[in-house]
């Protein structure tokens, strides 16, 4: 189960996201609040490349197998503001622009170029907005899509289920940064093996 991009999509998959057959519903979020929201399914047929081994030699061949996933895509108003606000930010650059401070920004300018050793944006280019892919992004503003090899789980088990593994990867990235321990000096295979029982 992943989440996938739906700018980055295939403009087949864009298409089918942006047609009618929303169903809605609402969820009670973690403050007890209600959150509205849209959503629909389809299981589809996505071809996948497979290297095989031919049988008495070294060599791979290249196949392409086709297996079948559900595609579940949802619409929250809640998710369109803070992609709005998002956007927003991006397309108005800071004062001291970079490659670093640009990140997604630069996408939605024209004839932008960046110094390699610095970083900074190459001056004496006239920069322009890309009017046509901003308002192409904005269409897609509060969708989201997750992927499932789970053909027979319901909409909103599938978003449940992602919610629980969002959580988890949180919980994972907070106790990695924040983990602190004393260091562990050892250099004997048994001086090893009892520091990893203490841990």
């Amino acid at each position: 189960m992943y989440g996938q991009s739906i700018r980055g999509a295939s403009k087949e998959f864009k298409d089918w996201v942006l047609k009618e057959g929303y169903m809605d519903d609402e969820v009670i979020d973690i403050e007890g609040g209600r959150i509205k929201f849209k959503h629909k399914s389809r299981i589809y047929p996505k071809e996948l490349p497979v290297n095989t081994t031919i049988s008495g030699s070294k060599k791979k061949k290249k196949n392409t197998v086709t297996i079948d996933q559900k595609q579940m895509v949802y619409y929250s108003e809640k998710y369109a503001k803070k992609q709005r606000k998002d956007q927003e930010v991006m397309i108005d650059p800071p004062k001291k622009y970079d490659k670093i401070t640009s990140a997604g920004s630069a996408a939605y300018i024209d004839n932008i170029a960046f110094d390699k050793t610095t970083g900074e944006v190459v001056e004496g280019k006239a920069l322009s907005l890309k009017l046509e892919k901003i308002e192409e992004d904005a269409l897609y503003d509060g969708y989201y899509s997750i992927v499932t090899s789970e053909l027979n789980m319901s909409d909103l088990e599938i978003r449940d289920v992602y919610r629980g593994l969002a959580r988890i990867e949180d919980t994972c990235k907070v106790s990695k940064t924040e983990f602190e321990t004393r260091p562990i000096y050892v250099w004997t295979n048994e001086h090893q093996k009892h520091a990893r029982y203490r841990m």
